[in-house]
């Protein structure tokens, strides 16, 4: 558990660190309310935060490129990207050109690396943050989806991770003066890399063979050396500051940070831990529980770093700690699911609300959600399973996404919950989790759902791929089978209860129009009734728009099933 002692920067009530980046002694962060991003820099252990920048974009990345300057890359609704140069010495803004279809990967010693999606060439660029050069590396053959993860500190070696699927990612060392590619064969899906020295350097990845992601050691001729493997656990993230290695790992629900001693890893801080940093000797980490949201805090232990921000440390300290039931799929499987219990006695006379979580390459962990805290606080149970999809289970468990048995994993979750009794649910969820929410409407025993409420969730799953850019579109492709991935659009007329669908009108990745119509369809044909709320020049997700309507809707939804159950008992 985190302490208030061990935090830099901690927030709570919808104010979250989204982003965060360190260069010796100069930290720069951004944090996220009521969809607007605010961009700090901070130079100096004790000074006051600095304000950099202000946006209703989605800061996609930030990163300094020396002690002074700093790149912001945000991105709009239409997932258009455009870079910022910002100077601490003038405070100036300066705006700059890549391509439109740049995607940023990291910066090393004063060059940004990306990845240029067009329609006839693919490449690794770099470009100089203060030379303003840009120099072309590889070439990769159209369809190919690539990312660089780390260079050497020669500047001679490239790790690249070529995606075949959400799932598969191959490693590739690129020796960027000879363009030789050597492809770490071993490695299906690799996660994380880094180098240690000039020759020598880690991988966190799934291996032909194994189920479980570990930790690998590897030279430059790409020979691999098995460091640290568990069958409890997936290593997601490998990283080295100060010549220790440091290793994020994932068992479903939690996700902590673990330094390596020799072949084994010392524990050093549980909960959710997404990124660690180094600032001079001091290891940062962005993390969260159950109940305050992600924050930047210091590894050891240990005085805050200064009282000014660990005083604004906000805890919704009423909010119940969740509970890890396991229940048993249809199939055998088992499916772990986290049970938030409300202290409202009548939250078991009201429909329990099952959340769905997005990706679906993710999990339902322990860390901090302001939607399901606040869920909980009107006086509702909530269920949220891992189903078939989830990280944090093994590579198999993980491929099994976009079909059927992800709703068998669900249905057992709930016939878990109630243990004999009739189950009445509501199933929730954003983006993935709308699409799981609406198929579990209509494919669930009838009476069984009370309602649902979709945020931005795939209604027609073809048409999806289709509509999707590159290279979304290229991994869309390869896992979703048209004739077998469930769609809800073909279900209207088993659609049941009240249904609550919030869309944005300008989103990239889910048709507007198709949600639109899927809903109008289900009024006519269906035993549903659909409230469809129109978000006006919102794209895909809620990172970096105003929550206050969605909120709303969702509050004023849930609110008449809590006075009508109230009342029926």
């Amino acid at each position: 558990m985190l302490s208030a002692e061990d935090l830099l920067f901690g927030f709570g009530n919808g104010v979250s660190v989204e982003r965060f980046h360190t260069f010796e002694d100069s930290l720069c962060y951004s944090l996220v309310k009521d969809g607007r991003t605010t961009i700090f820099y901070l130079d100096g252990l004790l000074k006051e935060p600095r304000l950099v920048y202000e946006t209703t974009s989605f800061v996609d990345f930030l990163g300094f490129y020396d002690s002074l300057n700093i790149l912001i890359v945000l991105k709009n609704s239409y997932e258009l990207r455009s870079f910022v140069l910002w100077s601490a010495s003038c405070g100036d803004l300066h705006e700059i050109f890549l391509s439109e279809d740049a995607r940023p990967a990291f910066i090393d010693k004063g060059w940004l690396y990306y990845t240029v999606y067009k329609s006839d060439a693919i490449g690794i660029w770099r470009y100089g943050l203060t030379t303003r050069e840009k120099v072309f590396l590889i070439p990769f053959e159209r369809g190919q989806v690539v990312q660089p993860i780390a260079i050497s500190p020669d500047e001679r070696t490239l790790i690249i991770a070529v995606i075949e699927s959400h799932v598969i990612a191959h490693a590739l060392l690129v020796d960027i003066e000879s363009l030789e590619k050597i492809t770490v064969d071993s490695i299906v899906n690799l996660r994380s890399g880094c180098f240690r020295d000039d020759d020598f350097g880690y991988f966190a990845g799934w291996k032909i063979g194994s189920d479980r992601s570990g930790l690998y050691s590897f030279n430059r001729d790409g020979r691999l050396n098995l460091e640290y493997y568990s069958d409890r656990e997936d290593v997601v993230a490998v990283g080295v500051f100060d010549g220790f290695t440091y290793i994020l790992c994932s068992n479903g629900t939690e996700r902590p940070l673990k330094r390596m001693a020799g072949k084994k890893p010392v524990l050093l801080m549980e909960g959710e831990v997404e990124e660690i940093q180094s600032l001079n000797g001091l290891l940062l980490a962005k993390a969260s529980t159950y109940n305050s949201g992600m924050s930047i805090v210091r590894v050891e232990n240990g005085l805050p770093w200064n009282a000014y921000l660990s005083d604004r440390l906000i805890q919704f300290s009423d909010i119940p700690e969740p509970m890890i039931m396991t229940s048993m799929s249809k199939d055998g499987t088992k499916v772990d699911s986290l049970l938030y219990r409300s202290d409202d006695p009548q939250a078991r006379n009201r429909p329990t609300i099952v959340w769905c979580h997005d990706g679906p390459h993710v999990s339902n962990r322990k860390s901090f959600s302001l939607t399901i805290n606040l869920i909980v606080s009107m006086g509702f149970d909530v269920i949220a399973p891992n189903f078939r999809g989830s990280s944090g289970y093994g590579i198999r468990f993980m491929e099994q996404s976009w079909g059927m048995e992800a709703i068998d994993d669900v249905e057992g979750a709930i016939l878990s919950y109630f243990a004999g009794a009739a189950p009445r649910v509501i199933t929730m969820g954003v983006s993935y989790g709308g699409y799981m929410s609406l198929l579990l409407n209509a494919i669930l025993p009838p009476g069984m759902v009370a309602g649902t409420i979709s945020i931005f969730g795939p209604t027609h799953v073809n048409e999806m791929v289709e509509c999707s850019k590159e290279p979304r579109r290229t991994i869309l492709s390869r896992i979703i089978d048209p004739q077998k991935t469930p769609s809800p659009h073909c279900y209207a007329e088993q659609m049941q209860g009240e249904i609550l669908m919030i869309y944005g009108d300008e989103d990239p990745r889910i048709p507007y129009d198709y949600a639109k119509e899927f809903s109008e369809n289900v009024s006519l044909v269906g035993n549903a009734k659909v409230d469809f709320v129109t978000l006006a020049k919102v794209g895909h997700g809620i990172g970096n728009v105003d929550r206050t309507l969605i909120f709303e809707k969702c509050e004023s939804f849930l609110s008449s099933y809590t006075l009508i159950e109230q009342d029926l008992y």
